[in-house]
């Protein structure tokens, strides 16, 4: 992971261009004031969690503030993520956000499978999902 410091000044910059609050940004990223104490304050982890909470308060790109939270690797071609890390990542999503996913998912394939000439693609929800 990068130097815990090193993402603290680059987002307390950020906040401070945008000149929020911490209560604003909590807010924003629907997220307590506390957990943003106990990551630029006391120095936590920030975790997936926060990082998309910050993302949405600030509008960036998750991707950009996952890079400088050190939790996504950039490759010349661009950000790169294994198996693992996204079985690792829907792991710590709650029920209705994987479902979500999951569905959204087969919506792109059954998207896919209907551009390549199969006309009978459609989406199916899952019994454990319904």
């Amino acid at each position: 992971m990068k130097e815990h410091s090193e993402f603290v000044a680059w987002l307390e910059n950020e906040i401070w261009k945008k000149r929020l609050t911490y209560a604003e940004l909590a807010r924003k990223g629907d997220i307590s004031p506390a957990r943003i104490s106990q990551v630029l304050g006391a120095g936590e982890a920030p975790g997936w969690q926060f990082v998309a909470a910050m993302a949405k308060a600030l509008g960036k790109d998750l991707s950009v503030v996952a890079h400088k939270a050190g939790l996504w690797e950039q490759t010349p071609n661009g950000p790169s993520i294994d198996q693992k890390e996204y079985a690792d990542l829907f792991d710590e999503l709650t029920p209705n956000q994987r479902r979500y996913i999951l569905l959204t998912m087969q919506a792109w394939s059954s998207f896919d499978s209907r551009v390549e000439g199969d006309p009978e693609g459609e989406v199916h929800t899952t019994p454990e999902l319904a």
